[in-house]
């Protein structure tokens, strides 16, 4: 089989090629394999080299997949504890930091009082603990 494709792409597929010691139409063909799966014309995000190192860093290690990134930022972004799972936007997550800091104790910790409290006032039907005035949110 035949494919026309641009000078210019062509000659950047050649750099490549050079680069690594191989064939245009091995480096084209490679190419070509890792993205049979994209439906021409549908949104694709692509993370260079740059970017892929900052995500390694911030995720905890090498990023394999797209489904690797979803579950290493659904890690990030939620807490689970006492086998109930929460959702938190970033805002929220420095909102809990900030509370714990006041109080002098972890995120862990304070996600595990929160729990508690919401264990007692739903199962025990015990008093809502209200917060004291340094845990008071500002708008």
């Amino acid at each position: 089989m035949k494919i026309s494709i641009p000078d210019a792409l062509a000659d950047t597929y050649q750099a490549y090629a050079d680069q690594q010691g191989r064939s245009l139409d091995l480096v084209v063909t490679a190419q070509l394999e890792k993205f049979q799966r994209v439906v021409p014309g549908k949104a694709v995000v692509i993370v260079t080299p740059s970017d892929q190192a900052i995500l390694e860093k911030r995720l905890g290690g090498p990023v394999t997949s797209g489904g690797d990134i979803v579950a290493r930022v659904d890690r990030l972004a939620s807490i689970s504890f006492a086998g109930i799972h929460l959702d938190f936007t970033p805002g929220q997550k420095v909102e809990l930091a900030s509370r714990a800091a006041r109080l002098g104790i972890a995120v862990p910790e304070l996600v595990k009082r929160i729990v508690s409290q919401l264990e007692s006032q739903f199962f025990t039907g015990g008093p809502i603990v209200e917060p004291s005035p340094s845990d008071a949110v500002t708008q």
